[in-house]
């Protein structure tokens, strides 16, 4: 029997207070990491942050306070937040490595950063608590993408170049594998075209994936926004971005659209593909990536268990640049051998973990969770050649797509539960359960 004089509702109520501040932090969290690949690339005088860096930064404090307040670092497990804890596990080894360099620098840029990575992670498990939440954070990924289209679409149509001939659109005039160029788009990133080349690789599934799970003239937005970022990624003539950005979206449409769906999207697909300057593109097959990992294994071979030293790649380069396949000119262009390079084995495994653990949700046929998953898969192939898991702005954006889709992988799996209940089955628990 229950007291008419009990204060049993006094928690309740206490949990719904707690959540109005917390809710408001969430969305300042997620504009925050959203607009931090829209940043450019820069370096902050005399610090060893970038201006890239200060809305990550911002949104870690955002965050902090919020889970510090409510009570939510409580919630913080392995269970729920894996790769969170992977990424810390890069910390230890990437400070060992920085510490022999003995350089500061290398501290700053190898153990101070991973351990942010890791740190905003766990802040959005903890945050990004519903799913109207995570798809909070994947429509504000999708609209700063759409941003990046629209202004380096309009910078290639002006031919404008920004400050440092890194903004808006590269110098880069000329015939690109058979296609004449007046630059690649860059967007704002102060970066070269490959790099906002991955970031729409990421958000054009998950356009893709918004528009298909959308309803009435929200869905005509949705698409509209992935075709625009389809054309800029086009632009960046950014060769494995496209083709695998182009393949998460066919396996999209086959996975969770009907025929009469994707039938019509892919042929026309295929047919500008074809019919256009951009297939010779596509098949030149020049290129300096075998010379880039040649230097960047015999780098990581004489260095195997704690590389050379964050940051401190270049350093040592000059001793590796010349390979069988001609002269290597930059980094390894491949995430996990760059950190393997510069901080040892153990850094890379852990990364590599970090890495497996958020694409967990992959086997969901939910548009609004393939869509962003298939995404992230895109990137993190894109990532074995280039280097943009060492890209803070644009990594961090990807780190936060496994956040965003679990809880509506949880959604979906109570959703199975109630009808089996209903029904009288019972049905195991679901695999992609966060």
């Amino acid at each position: 029997m229950t007291d008419v004089g009990s204060t049993a509702p006094a928690p309740r109520a206490r949990h719904t207070a707690d959540a109005a501040p917390t809710s408001r932090a969430t969305v300042a969290f997620t504009a925050l990491v959203a607009i931090a690949p829209a940043t450019p690339h820069v370096a902050v005088a005399g610090t060893f942050l970038d201006y890239s860096d200060l809305s990550t930064l911002a949104a870690a404090a955002v965050g902090l306070i919020a889970v510090l307040r409510s009570g939510r670092w409580r919630d913080l497990t392995v269970r729920r937040a894996p790769e969170a804890f992977a990424l810390a596990l890069v910390v230890p080894f990437t400070l060992i490595a920085a510490l022999l360099a003995g350089s500061v620098h290398s501290l700053a840029s190898g153990p101070v950063r991973w351990l942010l990575n890791a740190v905003v992670v766990a802040l959005a498990y903890l945050l990004i608590r519903s799913p109207s939440d995570g798809r909070r954070m994947i429509r504000a990924l999708v609209a700063v993408s759409v941003f990046e289209a629209a202004f380096g679409l309009v910078s290639y149509a002006l031919r404008w170049y920004g400050p440092g001939g890194l903004i808006g659109i590269s110098y880069t005039e000329g015939v690109i594998g058979g296609m004449f160029v007046w630059g690649r788009i860059t967007g704002t990133t102060a970066m070269a075209s490959t790099f906002i080349g991955g970031f729409f690789a990421m958000t054009l599934p998950m356009a893709v994936g918004l528009a298909m799970a959308a309803r009435g003239r929200a869905r005509w937005g949705w698409w509209a926004s992935a075709v625009l970022i389809l054309v800029a990624l086009v632009f960046t003539l950014s060769r494995t971005p496209i083709a695998l950005a182009g393949a998460a979206v066919v396996i999209l449409l086959l996975a969770a659209a009907r025929p009469r769906v994707w039938v019509p999207i892919v042929a026309v697909c295929a047919a500008v593909f074809f019919a256009t300057p951009l297939r010779a593109r596509m098949f030149n097959f020049d290129n300096d990536r075998l010379a880039l990992w040649n230097a960047g294994w015999r780098m990581f071979v004489d260095h195997p268990w704690f590389g050379v030293g964050p940051d401190q790649y270049m350093k040592y380069f000059y001793l590796y640049k010349n390979t069988p396949f001609g002269v290597a000119d930059a980094t390894p262009h491949n995430s996990l051998l760059y950190l393997g390079a510069e901080s040892g084995v153990f850094a890379a495994l852990a990364l590599a973990l970090a890495i497996a653990l958020s694409l967990r949700f992959l086997r969901s046929r939910d548009p609004r969770i393939l869509g962003p998953t298939l995404g992230l898969a895109a990137f993190m192939v894109d990532a074995m050649t280039t280097n943009l898991y060492s890209i803070p702005s644009i990594a961090i954006t990807a780190w936060m797509i496994a956040p965003a889709v679990a809880p509506m992988v949880l959604e979906a799996r109570r959703r199975r539960s109630d009808r089996s209940a209903d029904s009288g089955d019972v049905v195991p628990a679901s695999p992609d359960a966060p």
